[in-house]
């Protein structure tokens, strides 16, 4: 971002035209961690969320949300919306795995913004991704959607829900599912 703004104010002091930029602004969400084999969830969740757990290959050691296939798991997390955040452009990616090796995974998300005195219920709004497995057991598959159309949550908190249905007709992966990690995009035009 100070390159940007250095970049920005060479172009006002020299006289040169100002051009506009564009920018996608990450908002990553860690999902869970581990301290040696001991996995946390970073989420808020009841009865029927993902487990967490710890997965270790190659030097590489991180904490990931399993979700069954055997049944619907939900996870939540709540966070401030930046201030510039323009929710009518968001797009969301998922960094997730799975021991199939073939079939699609079906994950649904949920987000609801909540203002200063205003009743914290939560009104989602959803999208849904589906993603296809790697053909490699547990390689890391990346899926997003580029126009998730959330309005009203500009510097607001927001409520994030990420489940994953399994009955869905649409998730054809018979075996667990696992995130590692998600992150919303803006894009912002300056």
């Amino acid at each position: 971002m100070r390159k940007l703004s250095v970049f920005l104010c060479t172009l006002a002091f020299s006289g040169m035209a100002w051009a506009q930029t564009t920018y996608k602004h990450p908002l990553p969400i860690q999902v869970a961690g581990c301290q040696d084999s001991v996995a946390t969830l970073f989420w808020d969740t009841s009865t029927d969320g993902p487990v967490p757990e710890c997965y270790s290959s190659s030097g590489v050691l991180k904490g990931r949300a399993r979700f069954p296939d055997a049944s619907t798991a939900t996870m939540y997390t709540t966070f401030v919306l930046p201030l510039d955040f323009d929710a009518s452009a968001t797009e969301v990616r998922i960094w997730w795995s799975t021991s199939a090796t073939s079939g699609n995974v079906v994950w649904q998300l949920g987000l609801s913004c909540v203002n200063d005195a205003e009743s914290d219920t939560q009104s989602y709004t959803t999208t849904t991704v589906t993603g296809a497995a790697a053909g490699t057991t547990n390689y890391m598959k990346k899926v997003s959607k580029s126009s998730w159309n959330v309005t009203g949550c500009t510097g607001e908190l927001a409520h994030l829900k990420v489940w994953r249905d399994p009955t869905n007709g649409s998730d054809t992966i018979a075996a667990d599912a696992y995130i590692s990690g998600i992150e919303l995009r803006q894009t912002i035009t300056y």
